[in-house]
């Protein structure tokens, strides 16, 4: 069931523009589930029935910084509890929220490595000051292209600890 939730947030993101398998995955969806009702029909057969609420959260998987969040009600109704699982997770659409929720999130990621480019470039020195040379060329590297004057001026320093890295 893991996987079929990874593929269809995986198939909301890239649906809103923001997302896609490999590159940097420095900024990520994240799932968290939480079952709310667990039972049975009362019908002949009966099937199990099952409901979750799923907190969507998006954000920087290095800093642990959220940029936006929101949650949804799924349920699903199959002869197996796992079939019922499966079934509340085909229900996940790209509702007015999520794209909401995404739009949000890609403003708020923009806007916050634009507000200080200086503070990236800062943690990069600390990173290199204490000999942690592959953490700083991933922070550098993580820099959104949307996020211009950050990502110029990290664009500069790549080559700088590039070098450090050999």
């Amino acid at each position: 069931c893991s996987k079929l939730l990874a593929l269809k947030l995986l198939r909301l993101v890239t649906a809103n523009g923001v997302g896609c398998l490999g590159g940097d995955p420095t900024f990520a969806l994240v799932p968290v589930l939480s079952m709310q009702n667990k039972g049975t029909t009362a019908t002949v057969p009966s099937k199990s029935t099952i409901t979750y609420t799923v907190t969507l959260y998006v954000g920087n998987v290095l800093t642990g910084e959220i940029y936006e969040s929101t949650s949804i009600n799924m349920m699903g109704v199959g002869n197996s509890y796992e079939k019922a699982t499966i079934n509340a997770i085909n229900t996940i659409e790209n509702s007015r929220e999520i794209k909401q929720m995404l739009a949000n999130a890609r403003t708020k990621i923009v806007n916050s490595y634009e507000s200080n480019p200086y503070s990236i470039i800062n943690k990069v020195n600390e990173y290199i000051s204490r000999d942690d040379i592959d953490f700083a060329y991933l922070l550098l590297t993580s820099v959104p292209d949307a996020a211009t004057n950050t990502y110029a001026l990290a664009q500069e320093y790549i080559p700088k600890v590039q070098n450090m890295l050999y």
